[in-house]
């Protein structure tokens, strides 16, 4: 194939790329194919891909000098990345990745430098800090200005630099040279050298360390092996014994390995201590495996590429094993007394209970073992203990009724294995007691929790209450019953809810996810885990208990919102109370393969029952910052061209940082960080509103963006309404904030509302942007062009009725994740050339919606049974379809037959919202 000739009017429908044009910090052309009405365009560096966006944008008006483009929308902008921005002269390409496998592809490319200054700095082995800074105009050599040593903005160091001659192939006509000690700096921990606002480019160094080594065994002698630097083997490494993933201790070579300088074809005395010898430790000798690595200390560098195993095997034989040998009767139930202090009583308590303890079993004898060992040895409080079999074929009965003795246990034994909402509500109703603690039979008791929860329940807001729990992992091939909590991670601090794909899940918090001190202290959460919850008894009866509905997996979600959330009452983690839990006992034994079904249909009802709901909750913690419902902060980006040289970027700058402030001083917990256009402002994975002052932000481009993400662009002179109403990009925006209401006004015009221009103030700096009630409606594209005019006048309509709304074509609408409450869909039949939307699966987190435009023939019932609304542009369904179809409302294809969509669909949403914790 022929290439087409660059920067010349291409051939009639053959592929073609302009020349490029670079300023302000963007790289702008445009890319014309006949099959293609936008192509993905991508910007090397050097010859390494660094920024990639899409065409669609206005050609610029620069290009139609030479001659008229192909098309007036094939144009694409490019923010240069800060790599290219660094002074030095640089190769820039761009590429079509749709062409890649074109031989001969079109491509653009230009040698291009940024500003007349560009420099280097590079940290040598021998402590100091060396570099150079060139000037492409000439300058006073008795004037040169200051290289700055930073950090985090701030300038806290100025060196002078000292004139030198410049290098034959620098092309400057002045270079100055500097040269510090590193200890000048010591102070910072990543300190940036620029010269009058230009980054120095760090000098890459060849690394002076590269450990290597192995461990070449581990057995009853000890762990023996060897490291050294490579660089410098005569180096004296210090290195760090990890077992189970934590570190044990410090190790410094101690022997002698002139064998290694044999490997490595060194003479002996070119090596140091290399060789390492130490004795087995403790740890691994418990008879329990064990994965063992050896790291460098100075890198974190591991010599064995993947951990060792190793479980140590003791000389000789147990007494169990000798009783064995003698035929004498061997208990074998694994004590955990080590573990335990010495039981207060052994003797049942006599008082009457005041908590019933419901605990539900399947094959779990071990795991009862240890519990009720624990349970003997630290409760004070007194109990009636109700174990429910659930048609355990292992020795878990016999276990239970040895313990009969001991403590107070009512057994129930099933001939099935029952869901844990119904046998827990089965337990609750046996029992005598006031309040009901319900516990898994994998838990471990580490201390006398009881009477402190049973304090937090004395305050009447207070409806459930949870404890810390601590993770020790269960394995089919290792002794699960020796459990300790050393070394164990926190599983449990309260349950909260996090953003999964298009939807809100719960999630255990785990440290460091919320609050410094909640790992510690008490903390009111929304839902904390059955494994171990204690409630009123007559208030879990009360509620209608569990829902039985579940099966092994989220009971104990709807329960705790529907005990607290319609009376406004407290679930509390009591965080300062710990119990060590068996994790993945549960779910490793007595767990048959319909679980995996039942765990789907559980998350179909969890959406059911709370989507709509938690969609609205957790925008609204957001803004509270209650670190209830979610932990996270809201966070807010604002993105602006570049600010380096860039008179555009620092006016957008200023007036971004006044925007949030404005912002701050009504949220004041907002987290705000502002994106430029040269570093990677379409990464956006952290934020949940982005506004953008630069009309070349392409939201098409944006990655790795949250489902919830609002968006919007913020205009504050009129002069930049034109460039925003050509952006390719605008109708994804939610809105357009503007500066004044006479600016919306006219901003409304220009952008021929395509997106729903509104004012800010100093109350509303967001207008209602944030507002956690805002209707969310996710539109499906069908691909029939006739079709697809009514989706666009639908789209429209509602934006000016203040709904955030969102489209997505018929090839990807099941792989689209936004999060919205309503879900509409037009019913496409077969046409010619055309490719129907996949059908329709119901959601049970939105309100689904069929509109009925045309083709009422090709109707099906399943199709009618999917929607909780159908809407007709049609006069009436046929009659044998009538039945089948929900509730019906007349919107026709004009504008004017829309109105009052959104109110309708407000309420309906709201409605359900209503009946989202029932008590029955």
């Amino acid at each position: 194939m022929e290439k087409d000739i660059i920067g010349l009017k291409p051939r009639a429908h053959g592929k073609a790329i302009s020349p490029l044009s670079i300023s302000d910090g963007f790289v702008r052309g445009w890319v014309f194919d006949p099959l293609r009405p936008i192509t993905t365009v991508l910007l090397r560096v050097d010859g390494i891909e660094m920024v990639s966006g899409l065409t669609g944008h206005p050609v610029a008006d620069e290009f139609y000098a030479r001659y008229t483009p192909p098309a007036t929308n094939c144009g694409f902008v490019l923010a240069l990345p800060d790599e290219a921005l660094d002074g030095f002269t640089h190769q820039l390409t761009i590429k079509v990745a749709e062409w890649r496998s074109m031989p001969l592809a079109p491509e653009s490319s230009e040698e291009w430098y940024h500003g007349n200054i560009f420099g280097e700095v590079k940290f040598t082995p021998q402590g100091f800090i060396e570099g150079w800074v060139g000037f492409r105009s000439a300058i006073d050599v008795n004037k040169l200005p200051p290289v700055t040593v930073g950090q985090g903005g701030q300038t806290h160091y100025a060196i002078q630099l000292t004139s030198a001659v410049p290098v034959s192939n620098s092309k400057c006509q002045v270079m100055g040279r500097f040269r510090v000690p590193q200890s000048q700096f010591a102070t910072l921990d990543q300190p940036v050298f620029s010269c009058l606002g230009v980054v120095l480019r760090l000098h890459p160094v060849v690394s002076a360390f590269k450990p290597i080594g192995q461990v070449d065994a581990i057995d009853h002698e000890g762990i023996r092996g060897w490291a050294l630097n490579s660089v410098n083997p005569l180096e004296s490494l210090d290195l760090q014994l990890v077992v189970d993933g934590l570190p044990l201790r410090a190790i410094r070579p101690n022997v002698r390995r002139n064998n290694i300088a044999d490997y490595l074809n060194l003479l002996p005395e070119e090596i140091g201590i290399v060789g390492f010898q130490i004795g087995l430790p403790a740890k691994l000798k418990d008879g329990r495996p064990h994965t063992v690595s050896i790291h460098c200390r100075k890198d974190g560098t591991v010599l064995n590429e993947k951990p060792l195993n190793y479980r140590h095997v003791a000389h000789g034989i147990s007494l169990q094993q000798a009783l064995a040998l003698l035929g004498k009767p061997v208990d074998d139930s694994r004590s955990i007394a080590a573990d335990l202090p010495k039981s207060r009583s052994s003797r049942r308590i006599k008082k009457s209970p005041q908590v019933a303890v419901v605990i539900l079993n399947r094959n779990g004898a071990s795991c009862l073992e240890a519990l009720f060992e624990s349970w003997q040895c630290y409760n004070t409080t007194p109990v009636e203990l109700i174990v429910i079999d659930h048609a355990s074929s292992d020795a878990s009965l016999d276990t239970i009724k040895r313990w009969e003795s001991k403590l107070p246990i009512q057994t129930l034994a099933l001939d099935k294995n029952d869901s844990f909402s119904a046998s827990s509500n089965r337990g609750a109703r046996m029992a005598k007691a006031p309040f009901v603690l319900f516990l898994n039979n994998d838990i471990v008791w580490r201390q006398d929790a009881l009477p402190s929860m049973l304090d937090t329940l004395e305050n009447q807001q207070v409806s459930v209450v949870g404890i810390k729990l601590l993770k020790t992992e269960f394995t089919e091939d290792s002794d699960n019953t020796l459990l300790s909590s050393a070394a164990a991670e926190v599983q449990h601090l309260g349950v909260r809810f996090t953003l999964v794909d298009d939807q809100y899940w719960p999630y255990e918090t785990s440290p460091g996810s919320g609050l410094p001190e909640e790992q510690y202290s008490p903390q009111d959460v929304p839902v904390v885990t059955g494994a171990v919850m204690l409630c009123r008894r007559d208030e879990f009866l009360a509620v209608g208990g569990f829902d039985e509905g579940y099966f092994y997996g989220y009971e104990d979600v709807e329960f705790c919102l529907r005990m607290s959330v319609p009376q406004g009452r407290r679930i509390v983690c009591r965080n300062d109370l710990v119990a060590l839990h068996h994790h993945g006992y549960t779910r490793l034994t007595g767990r048959e393969p319909s679980m995996i079904d039942h765990q789907l249909d559980n998350q179909m009802r969890l959406a059911d029952q709370l989507g709509l709901w938690s969609k609205r909750t957790f925008w609204q913690s957001l803004l509270d910052t209650d670190n209830l419902f979610t932990s996270e902060a809201l966070t807010i980006g604002f993105a602006i061209h570049n600010i380096h040289g860039n008179t555009n970027g620092k006016t957008q700058l200023a007036a971004a940082v006044e925007l949030a402030e404005r912002v701050c001083a009504i949220y004041p917990n907002v987290k705000a960080t502002f994106l430029t256009s040269e570093n990677g402002w379409n990464m956006v994975s952290e934020l949940h509103v982005l506004v953008s002052l630069s009309p070349y932000f392409d939201l098409r481009c944006l990655k790795q963006a949250r489902a919830d993400l609002r968006t919007a662009c913020y205009i504050t002179h009129e002069k930049e309404l034109n460039d925003w109403s050509v952006n390719p990009s605008l109708e994804l925006l939610d809105a357009c904030l503007c500066a004044d209401q006479k600016l919306a006004d006219k901003a409304g015009q220009a952008m021929h509302d395509r997106v729903r221009s509104v004012a800010v103030s100093k109350k509303t700096p967001l207008a209602d942007l944030l507002d956690a009630n805002r209707l969310r409606v996710l539109l499906r594209m069908p691909s029939n062009p006739n079709l697809a005019t009514a989706v666009n006048t639908l789209a429209r309509a509602m934006k000016a009725q203040g709904a955030l709304v969102y489209t997505t074509g018929s090839e990807a609408w099941r792989e689209s994740s936004r999060v919205v409450e309503v879900i509409i869909g037009l019913h496409e039949g077969p046409a010619k050339n055309t490719r129907p939307l996949a059908s329709y699966q119901r959601r049970n987190d939105v309100i689904n919606v069929l509109w009925i435009v045309e083709d009422v023939d090709s109707l099906t019932i399943n199709e009618l049974t999917q929607a909780d609304q159908v809407w007709l542009a049609i006069p009436k369904l046929p009659q044998h379809l009538e039945k089948a179809a929900a509730a019906q409302r007349a919107v026709g294809l004009q504008t004017e037959l829309m109105q009052g969509l959104v109110q309708h669909l407000q309420h309906a949403v709201e409605k359900k919202i209503e009946r989202t914790f029932r008590t029955s």
